[in-house]
């Protein structure tokens, strides 16, 4: 018997671990395919990434507890 993960699921999972964890979880808009080719989508989550940890006191947390899900 499988395990169906749903947007909720998966949304309880992630605030369960950035609780358990102590972290801030980033989950950023990007392209994906069909529509866009690789590298499109990495080069938008390095953005992201680049973007919130530069950021992250105007943000409110601490860079060095930033979590990236996609």
């Amino acid at each position: 018997m499988g395990v169906a993960l749903t947007p909720w699921s998966m949304k309880m999972a992630f605030n369960y671990m950035t609780v358990a964890l102590n972290v801030v979880m980033v989950i950023p808009e990007y392209r994906k395919a069909p529509e866009h080719k690789q590298p499109a989508g990495m080069r938008d989550m390095r953005a992201a990434f680049h973007h919130f940890h530069k950021n992250s006191s105007q943000f409110g947390f601490d860079c060095n507890r930033m979590v990236m899900a996609a």
